[in-house]
């Protein structure tokens, strides 16, 4: 009767065949869900730019006169609009970066400019109450005058920091930090929150996508995964630390 069981360097190299068709199916995948998703941003142009023309006549009075406070509330509408379109079309650009058919757009960046533009939208709100904004030790009062230079994909790399600095002030009880250390190679950014921390036991499914870790406020769970997808796609690298009831801190590093 012959012998079924096979050798141990057979069965490892079976194993090792699976774990890399397995590999190819999750990423051809997630190639898969990428040109979904990028073929609803690609069908959003057309209604957002219709009404983006549209409170445009509006606001340029081919219906009639407008008094001051509506004239005031459609510009910031159309503001608003444009600025959506704008993001559509780089989230378009983005999406064949995560598909391997586009190249990050690096120009030579001061990435203090993008890190107040992301604080500006939050100075002030709701989520902000009680709460307080640093950037390297200082209290943010607005428009940063400071300058350290990279060279990133300005979209990209703002899409990443909105992340994290959205993260931070998710999560933290009273403080949010920002901070940039720049040599004459390499910049790092950090975000740090005070708050609860993240469990030892998960920091390995922090940058999966979906990952599945108790006591995280709602979200979407594909933000951190997306970062780090695109810090690497600028030949970058993203990290964090975390202590338990002491907060966290992320950071990217650009060249």
């Amino acid at each position: 009767m012959a012998d079924d069981t096979q050798s141990p360097e057979k069965e490892a190299e079976r194993l090792k065949g699976e774990m890399v068709n397995l590999k190819k199916d999750i990423e051809q995948r997630e190639r898969e869900i990428g040109r979904i998703i990028g073929g609803i941003i690609h069908d959003m142009r057309t209604p957002w730019s219709i009404s983006m023309e549209g409170t445009e006549a509006v606001l340029d009075g081919t219906f009639g006169e407008l008094n001051d406070d509506q004239k005031q509330v459609l510009k910031m509408g159309a503001r608003n609009l444009r600025e959506l379109l704008r993001m559509i079309n780089h989230m378009m650009e983005f999406y064949k970066t995560m598909d391997g058919c586009y190249h990050p757009n690096a120009t030579r960046l001061n990435i203090y400019p993008v890190i107040d533009s992301i604080l500006q939208r939050f100075h002030g709100e709701k989520t902000i109450i009680g709460k307080k904004l640093y950037v390297d030790d200082k209290e943010y009062s607005g428009q940063l005058e400071c300058e350290a230079f990279v060279d990133a994909d300005e979209f990209l790399t703002r899409m990443v920091l909105d992340n994290l600095i959205s993260n931070a002030v998710k999560y933290a009880e009273r403080d949010i930090g920002v901070s940039v250390s720049k040599d004459e190679k390499d910049a790092i950014v950090s975000v740090s929150d005070d708050g609860k921390g993240i469990d030892p036991k998960y920091h390995d499914q922090i940058f999966h996508i979906y990952p599945k870790i108790p006591d995280r406020k709602e979200g979407h769970g594909i933000g951190l995964y997306t970062a780090k997808r695109i810090v690497e796609a600028q030949k970058g690298r993203i990290g964090f630390e975390s202590v338990l009831l002491k907060g966290s801190k992320f950071y990217k590093l650009v060249a």
